[in-house]
């Protein structure tokens, strides 16, 4: 049980974890619009996108550690899939505000190039 109780803590603490980075990345992707300084928006957006695909693992970790949660038929199951759909709500949010902030560069980069 003990175990069990640990493997849980830790589960919930990676969540909350990812759940921290993933509202940090909504702020810097909502806050300044890139029509200022397209250059530095670019490098902050590709520093962005690169924590992103490294951050793709940890989805994929909270995923392998639910279905291993499921597979020993825990008693928090139903909690433990709700804190999975939320933290899969955020990322897939998270990615929306990704494609809006690429199409918002591109647009700003087409008009400096104009200018």
């Amino acid at each position: 049980m003990l175990e069990d109780a640990i493997r849980l803590y830790g589960f919930y603490r990676e969540c909350d974890s990812f759940e921290k980075w993933m509202k940090d990345c909504e702020k810097m992707l909502k806050s300044e619009e890139p029509s200022n300084n397209v250059d530095a928006a670019r490098r902050q957006y590709e520093k962005f996108l690169t924590d992103m695909s490294a951050s793709g693992r940890r989805m994929e970790d909270i995923d392998k550690a639910v279905k291993e949660f499921s597979a020993q038929g825990h008693s928090n199951i139903a909690e433990i899939k709700s804190r999975q759909r939320q933290i899969h709500s955020l990322w897939d949010h998270l990615n929306k505000l990704r494609a809006d902030r690429e199409k918002s560069l591109e647009g700003a980069s087409s008009v400096e190039l104009f200018r």
